[in-house]
């Protein structure tokens, strides 16, 4: 194995890690609303997470697999989830964003 070949498969790995992450979120999300009604109150994954776990998400997320918080950006009343993917720069071909 080329060490090309093993730190792409790092990478993905990582990557899908971190989308198995923003799944739980979004899937945390989703009971809270279902319960209450309405989305829960959080513009930051830390506000977030201290609404949601343990009560509407068993595992706390809060990082993606490259150790960085991953971002909350609301629409109300939509949240969706961002990482900014192993370059780090928001915008970019690796960035991750979960369904609204």
């Amino acid at each position: 194995v080329s060490v090309l070949e093993l730190i792409a498969a790092l990478k993905e790995s990582k990557r899908k890690v971190t989308a198995a992450s923003m799944e739980k979120l979004t899937s945390g999300v989703a009971t809270y609303r279902q319960q209450k009604g309405s989305p829960p109150a959080g513009s930051d994954i830390k506000a977030l997470a201290d609404v949601l776990h343990p009560l509407y998400m068993k595992d706390l997320v809060m990082d993606d697999a490259w150790g960085r918080q991953i971002l909350v950006e609301t629409a109300s009343p939509n949240i969706r989830f961002r990482s900014l993917g192993a370059d780090g720069v928001r915008g970019t071909a690796d960035d991750l964003l979960s369904p609204e």
